[in-house]
């Protein structure tokens, strides 16, 4: 079902809300309470019926219900105050008052966008020994880049349009699914220094092949290569340029194999292919210290391997990540993506003002990129601002519905709030866009722990391969089942390992322990250390059980944490600590 009033139109079929054409970011529960409101506008909602409908008699606040209200109205430019789209009867319920028009499924929306979309599907490798699929995704990935660079055009961001690769569909099908009203296709075979480029346009309603094109070049031709069709992309979509297409940016052909593998490595997020990433563009490096795009990779390597798969202490990871992005810019400061990843390691160096300014920065400079939108919503996380966060995950997933890392962080916030079922679907989405990524099932296993289900947690937790987050888990997991024995070993454990260099999660592990004096001394410590993971994790869920204790307070005084972080706001604290009592 299609509802229309004013500029907006919300499909209920496809759970998207949009304003003149434009998907508007709002979370799935706010989605789901504003369709059912709409749908029941005859009448006034009663707030019970909101809590069993949308909650489904899950245990919410008012509080609670009182955001989501909140955002609903935010989402489709009314307010508390104005209530013209959804008014409040007070003590009673909300009744949904805008003049709606009600369209049956299927019939087209009105365009309110004269912007073409293209999506550049990763082109086939050709190669004899089909081993060049790094250097075929490098084209296609770069062509991605530079179109990007076109305001008259949308561009189906890489993980989208990468995601039918392999797979048996039409033109017309891909498509349809991407939203895309032109598909740019090709294959790449290279024969030592010798490359066969081959591309097409393609119009999608009719999969009508607009342009199409053979280049027979070498390596030293790549570049030029790529910005003629990207030329020719732009020619026949009959786009009119304001000032120049961009170019890509030349250097050493051996440089720009080694820089296309280790950037195919990364993709995987493994511990095995990190380290080979690194080698590779550190390889790279050495033969052109001139090529920004290397040091931007190095530093992203570097940040996710000290950050997330703890190859490297925090201290000299976070450094030479730092150290990296800053050549980046030096050599280019004009890439928005660059101050993004800076604006990352400023917050894990509790450089907070710089971390907002240079995620500014970045989203000044390319607001449609969804990787820089999706950096913006990990800042949010970090500092603790959880509505914008999920506003900026929930945009995010709509621009690039298959990058993997926001389902991730929408079902950490999910959890942190105590949304434990909201957070499982989100896992599952996870799982389902990047099976066998890291930290899945650590994630599930604590939010089943949370929700009482002890022995699932148990057996998720044993498909964990990496040992530091398997002992993290199964200590809290050990504990709640009554098996302490069990839990303080793996507890002396996990401090004979990893109590130097992680001193937050130890304080987080007497926290679950409840153990409170141990873990403010802990917390004491990584205060001390300025431990990077502290930002974040003073957000988890076994924290609040300190959250009654006047420490805790202080402690988050003393952090620095900018205005709008959820542990700065006192009503949580007259709430309580529990889970009951979430705080959207």
């Amino acid at each position: 079902m299609l509802y229309r009033f004013g500029s907006y139109e919300v499909d209920v079929l496809n759970c998207r809300l949009s304003d003149h054409g434009n998907t508007v970011a709002i979370e799935p529960q706010v989605f789901d309470l504003l369709a059912y409101l709409i749908s029941k506008r005859s009448r006034m909602v009663p707030r019970q019926e909101l809590f069993d409908t949308i909650w489904q008699g899950r245990v919410v606040s008012d509080t609670s219900l009182n955001n989501h209200i909140k955002s609903a109205r935010k989402a489709v430019g009314d307010n508390g105050q104005r209530q013209q789209i959804i008014k409040t009867i007070h003590g009673r319920g909300y009744q949904f008052i805008a003049d709606v028009e009600e369209l049956p499924d299927g019939l087209p929306e009105k365009s309110h966008s004269s912007r073409k979309t293209i999506a550049v599907l990763a082109f086939s490798d050709l190669s004899p020994e089909h081993n060049q699929e790094y250097f075929s995704d490098g084209i296609s990935e770069e062509l991605i880049n530079l179109l990007n660079k076109i305001p008259q055009l949308k561009v189906i961001s890489r993980t989208s349009s990468f995601s039918y690769k392999g797979k048996n569909k039409s033109i017309k099908e891909i498509a349809g699914d991407l939203g895309a009203s032109h598909i740019l296709e090709g294959s790449v075979r290279k024969s030592g220094n010798d490359l066969r480029i081959t591309a097409q346009l393609i119009q999608a309603s009719d999969s009508t092949p607009l342009w199409s094109e053979t280049y027979l070049h070498t390596m030293d031709d790549i570049f030029k290569t790529q910005d003629v069709i990207a030329e020719s992309v732009t020619k026949h979509l009959k786009l009119t340029l304001f000032g120049e297409l961009s170019k890509t940016t030349p250097t050493n052909p051996d440089a720009y194999t080694l820089y296309l593998q280790a950037n195919h490595l990364h993709q995987k997020f493994t511990d095995e292919a990190s380290k080979e990433a690194e080698d590779k563009v550190t390889q790279s490096i050495v033969i052109d210290p001139t090529y920004a795009p290397s040091w931007l990779l190095l530093s992203r390597i570097i940040f996710r391997a000290t950050s997330y798969l703890y190859q490297k202490p925090f201290s000299d990871g976070l450094k030479l990540s730092e150290e990296a992005v800053r050549n980046a810019l030096a050599l280019d400061s004009t890439n928005a993506r660059s101050y993004a990843q800076l604006s990352l390691i400023n917050i894990m160096n509790w450089d907070f003002e710089s971390s907002i300014v240079n995620i500014n920065k970045a989203m000044e400079l390319d607001s449609n990129d969804s990787e820089i939108v999706s950096i913006a919503a990990h800042n949010a996380m970090d500092l603790g601002r959880l509505d914008e966060a999920i506003e900026l995950l929930s945009k995010a997933i709509g621009m690039d519905p298959y990058l993997a890392i926001n389902y991730y962080n929408l079902g950490i916030v999910y959890s942190w709030l105590c949304h434990f079922e909201d957070a499982l679907n989100a896992i599952d989405k996870y799982n389902r866009v990047s099976p066998d990524a890291a930290l899945q099932h650590t994630t599930v296993s604590f939010i089943l722990l949370r929700q009482g289900k002890y022995q699932e947690a148990l057996s998720e937790s044993e498909k964990e391969p990496h040992e530091f987050w398997k002992l993290y888990t199964q200590h809290c997991i050990f504990l709640a089942l009554g098996q302490k024995r069990k839990a303080d070993s793996l507890l002396k454990e996990f401090i004979r390992q990893y109590s130097q260099q992680h001193p937050t999660t130890l304080a987080y592990l007497y926290a679950c322990r409840g153990e409170e004096d141990k873990a403010f001394t802990w917390l004491e410590t990584a205060y001390a250390q300025r431990d990077p993971n502290l930002v974040m994790k003073m957000n988890y869920t076994y924290f609040r059980n300190l959250h009654h204790d006047p420490r805790w307070q202080a402690f988050v005084s003393k952090m620095g944490f900018p205005e709008g972080h959820w542990l700065l706001e006192q009503d949580i604290y007259r709430e309580g600590a529990d889970c009951s009592s979430s705080i959207v």
